[in-house]
């Protein structure tokens, strides 16, 4: 049989000459015959997957290919290259989550032991007398180990299934609250932020939506210019609230929108490419959407819906 290479991956190619006829492969009806074997035609296309291997779709015909059956046949190979590619892009997804559970579980199991260690020292210390400056600062210490054991216990829920704790909540005390804790980073770099929105209560895990907001006001705080503006605003659309917050920064890089919220992706120097991911799961756990754009006039922007 005579053959020829196949040219270039995304040509299709007739890989087989139509002067010699191919193996046939007879039913048992007429192996028993001396039928004349019927000449068939082999068109190839290379398909490359991200891991520089190759493969070869063989497709044998009793026909040449008209130009719209070739046509057809380069549309289907196409879909099956974004299909072996989106595969692979989900293993990949899958392995890096895998590997973040195992570091999140360890750094849990090291961080526990101190902050136990803290809390030890904060009972000690509240046998102080009651004049005693230091006894001024035991409920923020005591308040800040509370949190931080919070915090490493949903750090170490996160990529299993997350248990909420769904009560009626208002956006606006929620975002209050967070926009407290982020106040030194935001004062830091001289950077108004604004929100205008009304209050609005829905149903939702109070401290999982508070991580939410830290997470993105870090993120536009680090990325925003000195002396520039964070606005955040939510409104109420039917059945769910749409909450948009966006910066004047410098926006987010093509190639990285679809990727944004992929653990350990990030471009922000000693970012760990959590955060953002926290968010979306979080989002996602309380059955919304989030989305990522760019402004038109600069800065990024950052999108979630929730139900209300």
């Amino acid at each position: 049989i005579h053959a020829r290479a196949i040219a270039h991956p995304d040509q299709i190619v007739q890989v087989l000459s139509n002067k010699r006829p191919s193996i046939q492969r007879p039913s048992p009806e007429a192996r028993s015959s001396s039928a004349p074997s019927v000449p068939s035609y082999l068109y190839g296309s290379m398909v490359h997957d991200q891991t520089a291997n190759v493969q070869i779709v063989l497709v044998e015909t009793l026909q040449p290919l008209t130009p719209q059956q070739t046509l057809l046949l380069e549309v289907w190979i196409d879909g099956l290259k974004r299909s072996l590619s989106l595969e692979q892009e989900m293993q990949r997804q899958q392995a890096k989550i895998a590997l973040l559970e195992q570091v999140i579980q360890h750094t849990a199991h090291q961080v526990r032991q101190p902050l136990s260690l803290i809390e030890l020292y904060t009972d000690v210390m509240s046998s102080l007398p009651v004049d005693d400056p230091v006894r001024s600062q035991l409920d923020l210490m005591r308040s800040a180990t509370t949190d931080l054991d919070h915090h490493i216990q949903h750090l170490a829920d996160y990529g299993g299934r997350t248990t909420l704790q769904l009560e009626p909540h208002g956006l606006q005390e929620i975002w209050a609250t967070s926009l407290q804790q982020v106040r030194p980073w935001a004062d830091e770099k001289q950077i108004r932020i604004v929100n205008t929105s009304d209050s609005l209560r829905l149903m939702c895990d109070r401290w999982q939506m508070g991580q939410v907001f830290n997470n993105l006001l870090l993120n536009a705080i680090h990325f925003s210019p000195v002396g520039g503006t964070i606005t955040c605003q939510w409104q109420r659309f039917q059945e769910e609230v749409l909450v948009e917050l966006w910066d004047e920064g410098p926006g987010i890089d093509e190639d990285d929108l679809p990727k944004i919220f992929m653990p350990f992706h990030s471009r922000r120097q000693g970012g760990t490419g959590i955060g953002l991911s926290v968010v979306k799961k979080i989002v996602l756990d309380h059955h919304g959407q989030c989305w990522a754009t760019n402004l038109p006039s600069g800065g990024a922007k950052f999108s979630f819906t929730l139900k209300c």
